[in-house]
C-alpha cells in the first residue's frame, strides 16, 4: 500500500491522481500487503524442456583472482537477538521492527553480507536509492556521510549495490560495475527533508529489490537455487531464528519482488520453475519488472518526491562477487547470505519454501513430512504420536543423454544397468528420468520421493531443492574430467544432503574438493564414468546409516 502525507499542495492533487492512475494501468500485477508483525505460521499453500544458457559456467572465473579487501565488519550480524521460545510467535518483542513515528526516519541496516542487505526505511527517488543517515555529531548517531560508502554504521556502497550490468571477468567490466551516486547515495535527515519535504510515499510490507540483469535470470538453478535461496536465507534468517522442521515460521512473506533490470519474459525460464517457486512459496506476492520500476522513477523524476520502502532486501550479484566467499572461494552468491545468518538459524531454514512448493504440486503429505517422520530423520524436536516410518529407498538418475554435457553412450548404459541391478538386489527403487518429459508436478513429486539423486552437472540437479533432508539424502554429481564447480555441491550441503562428486573412477567430497575448473571436457557429450563405482558408493553410503538402525 502506498501512503502520503496530508500536507499535499492543491496544485499537486491532479498530478498525483493522473500519475497513480497511469501507474495502476501499467502494473502487471496488483501489489500485495502483509502485516510485518506476523504470527508463527506455515507458508500458505494452494492446490520442458531444460534450459542451458550455454555460457553460465563462465561465471566461475568472475573476479576470484582479484585481491579482495573488506573491512572487518563487512558482514553485519542481524540487529536483533534470536527470539526466545516464549516470544517466537511475534517479532514485536525484538529490535528488528522499528516504530514508525516520523515521516523521514533514518535508514537502518538490519542485516548485511556482500550483495545482500536488509534495510528498514530505504528510499528511492529518480532511480537512485538513498540511505538517510543521522546528523553528524548526533548523540544517537555516529554515521559519517561519505561519497564512497560508509563509516561507523553502514556497509561500503560497493558491497551493497552496482549499476546492475552484465558481468564479465575483465578489468573493463569490473570497473563499469562499480556503483556511483546515480545508483546509491548517503544523505543526512536534514538534507532529505530539504529534498522531499513531505512528499513521501510509503511502500509497505517487505520488498525484494532484485538488482541483477537478465544474464542468469532465465535459468532454474541460477534464479531459484542461487537468488531465491539467497533471498530467503537472509530474509528468514534475520527475522526468524526458530523455523521448525515442519516449516513453521514467523518471518513475514514478501509483499513484492521488483526486478529492476528485467522484463516479464526475462523472469520466465523454459522449465517454468522460476515462477512456480515464487507463486507457490509466496501466493500473495506481486512481481514488478523494469517497466514498473521505470514508472516509479518517472513519478519521482524531479527529485522532490520519494518512495520509502518500509523493509527492503537489496540483492546484487556483482556486489556478492566482491565478498570473500563468493568472489574467492565458491562463486555462490547465496553463500554470502548464509554466512551471516547460519549460526542463528535452524537446519530447517529452507523447509517453508520446500513444503509450500511440494504442496502446490499436490505431493502427498506423508512424503512432504518425510524429514520429520522418517526413521532417517535428523533430530527435529517434534514429538510424534506414531512410530517413525521406513520410506522406500529411491535412486533417481537425471538422464541427459542426447544433449550437451552427457555421458559416453556405453558408460550411460553400464550406469543404468548397475543401478538397476543394485535396486533389484536390495529391494529399492530406481528411476531413469528425462526431466523435460515430465510435468512440473511430476518432477517435484519425483524429487520429493528421492533418496539419492544422480546426474551429470546440469540444471536437472536443481531438484535437490525439493528432496527431503534426512540422514540418507544424497546428491552425486558427475563431471567431465578435470572439471568442477560448487553449484550443486554447496547447495546440497546447505540444504542438508550428503554430496559426492565423481571424475570417472574417482570420488571426492567436502572438504577435500578439486579446484574450480571449466576445461574443454566440462561440456563434453562423452563424459566417462564407472557405473559400478557409482553403485558401490550408493550402497556403502546407505548401508552405513542403516546398519545403525539394526
Amino acid at each position: 500500500m502506498l501512503s502520503f502525507s496530508k500536507r499535499v499542495q492543491p496544485r499537486d492533487v491532479l498530478f498525483i491522481a493522473i500519475g497513480a492512475f497511469s501507474t495502476t494501468a501499467l502494473l502487471y500485477f496488483t501489489n500485495g500487503g502483509l502485516d510485518v508483525h506476523a504470527t508463527k505460521h506455515s507458508v500458505p499453500f494452494t492446490h520442458s524442456e531444460e534450459l542451458e544458457s550455454g555460457f553460465y559456467e563462465d561465471w566461475s572465473s568472475f573476479e576470484p583472482s582479484l585481491p579482495v579487501r573488506l573491512p572487518e565488519d563487512s558482514y553485519a550480524e542481524p540487529s536483533t537477538v534470536a527470539p526466545t521460545e516464549k516470544d517466537s510467535s511475534s517479532l514485536n518483542n525484538t529490535a528488528v521492527i522499528q516504530e514508525k513515528t516520523e515521516l523521514l526516519p533514518k535508514t537502518r541496516v538490519l542485516s548485511h553480507a556482500p550483495g545482500w542487505t536488509l534495510f528498514e526505511n530505504l528510499y528511492m527517488s529518480n532511480g537512485t536509492l538513498f540511505i538517510v543517515t543521522g546528523e553528524e555529531g548526533d548523540a544517537d548517531s555516529k554515521e559519517q556521510v561519505t561519497k564512497e560508502g560508509w563509516e561507523n554504521g553502514y556497509p561500503l556502497r560497493r558491497m551493497m549495490t552496482s549499476p546492475g550490468q552484465w558481468g564479465y571477468a575483465t578489468e573493463e567490466s569490473i570497473r563499469e560495475r562499480e556503483p556511483t551516486d546515480k545508483d546509491m547515495m548517503f544523505i543526512t535527515k536534514s538534507e532529505a527533508k530539504k529534498r522531499w519535504v513531505n512528499q513521501v510515499w510509503e511502500v509497505e510490507g517487505h520488498t525484494w529489490l532484485y538488482n541483477d540483469p537478465n544474464q542468469f535470470l532465465g535459468h532454474f538453478y541460477h534464479f531459484v537455487a542461487e537468488s531465491l535461496v539467497g533471498f530467503w536465507a537472509m530474509h528468514a534468517g534475520t527475522l526468524d531464528s526458530l523455523i521448525t522442521a515442519r516449516g513453521e515460521t514467523t518471518a513475514p512473506l514478501p509483499s513484492r519482488a521488483i526486478f529492476l533490470r528485467c522484463t516479464p519474459s526475462d523472469i520466465r525460464d523454459s522449465s517454468h520453475f522460476n515462477s512456480y517457486y515464487m507463486h507457490a512459496a509466496f501466493p500473495s506476492i506481486s512481481l514488478e519488472t523494469s517497466a514498473n520500476w521505470d514508472d516509479r522513477v518517472f513519478m519521482t523524476r524531479r527529485g522532490d518526491k520519494v518512495f520509502k520502502f518500509s523493509y527492503a532486501l537489496l540483492g546484487d550479484r556483482s556486489a556478492s562477487f566482491r565478498g570473500r566467499i563468493c568472489g574467492s572461494q565458491n562463486q555462490r552468491i547465496a553463500a554470502e547470505a548464509r554466512r551471516v545468518v547460519e549460526d542463528r538459524t535452524t537446519r530447517w531454514w529452507w523447509e517453508p519454501i520446500r513444503r509450500a512448493v511440494l504442496r502446490h504440486a499436490n505431493v502427498p503429505e506423508d512424503i512432504v513430512d518425510m524429514p520429520v517422520t522418517s526413521v532417517a530423520s535428523f533430530d527435529t524436536g517434534i514429538e510424534l504420536s506414531e512410530p517413525k516410518k521406513a520410506f522406500p529407498i529411491v535412486i533417481t538418475y537425471i538422464n541427459r543423454q542426447g544433449g550437451r554435457r552427457c555421458l559416453r553412450g556405453e558408460d550411460h548404459e553400464v550406469l543404468v544397468r548397475e543401478l538397476s541391478q543394485l535396486v533389484q538386489r536390495r529391494g529399492w527403487e530406481f528411476h531413469d528420468v528425462k526431466a523435460q518429459r515430465l510435468t512440473q508436478e511430476e518432477q517435484l513429486t519425483m524429487a520429493a520421493r528421492t533418496t539419492v539423486l544422480v546426474g551429470v552437472h546440469g540444471n536437472g540437479l536443481s531438484h535437490l531443492l525439493s528432496m527431503a533432508p534426512t540422514q540418507l539424502s544424497t546428491v552425486i554429481e558427475i563431471f567431465g574430467l578435470g572439471g568442477f564447480m560448487h553449484d550443486y555441491e554447496w547447495t546440497a550441503r546447505e540444504l542438508g544432503h550428503k554430496y559426492y562428486g565423481i571424475h570417472n573412477d574417482t570420488t571426492f567430497e567436502h572438504p577435500n574438493l578439486p579446484e574450480v575448473a571449466v576445461p574443454e571436457s566440462f561440456q563434453s557429450s562423452s563424459i566417462p564414468v564407472q557405473g559400478s563405482l557409482v553403485a558401490r558408493l550408493i550402497e556403502k553410503r546407505l548401508d552405513e546409516f542403516m546398519s545403525l538402525l539394526g
